[in-house]
């Protein structure tokens, strides 16, 4: 049986656990579209290969509560492992995801202060890993999907999965980091 979990939230535009912000329609998915990847906890496993589907659609949406975010649809591979996790997922004990991100260039970043507001004259470049103050944070304006994960705590509150119908073709399922400027984001 194929699972495929459907208008699943991938992040959004809501302030995340780290204080970060990724703008959904700053999102680039072109390299993403080529190879869309859906891991296992971003690849930090000790399964023998941390891919457990694919991602055939996503694009920019809306959370429930009309946050803009990126959602998009699973299909879960046919591994003992991806099913494993597809019936988590569908019993709801895991319904989390979360993306693998890199940004634009560090002209893309603003930083944040608590408000949610630009902090004038602060460059991300100010702030190496866990020296952010608390309450800051940053605001992804454009930034390159590299994958999306299923994980069990999601750093975007969002991105959670929503279940929908089951069609008799195949079972369908309703399903977003940290800060290293050397490598990939997760949120």
């Amino acid at each position: 049986v194929s699972y495929i979990a459907r208008g699943n939230i991938m992040t959004s535009e809501r302030r995340d656990r780290y204080g970060d912000v990724v703008r959904a329609a700053g999102g680039i998915f072109d390299d993403f579209r080529k190879n869309p990847v859906l891991q296992l906890s971003h690849g930090f496993t000790s399964a023998p290969h941390p891919v457990i589907g694919r991602v055939p659609f996503l694009g920019v949406t809306r959370t429930d509560a009309n946050v803009p975010a990126v959602g998009g649809d699973f299909e879960f591979h046919s591994s003992a492992l991806a099913q494993e996790i597809a019936e988590l997922y569908a019993a709801k004990f895991i319904r989390a995801g979360s993306i693998g991100f890199i940004p634009d260039g560090l002209a893309s970043i603003l930083v944040i202060g608590p408000d949610g507001l630009p902090v004038n004259g602060a460059s991300p470049e100010d702030f190496a890993y866990g020296s952010m103050p608390d309450g800051y944070g940053f605001d992804f304006r454009r930034w390159f999907q590299l994958e999306h994960s299923i994980v069990p705590v999601p750093a975007n509150p969002d991105a959670l999965g929503r279940m929908r119908s089951l069609p008799e073709t195949a079972r369908v399922l309703g399903l977003s980091h940290r800060r290293q400027f050397a490598g990939p984001f997760y949120g």
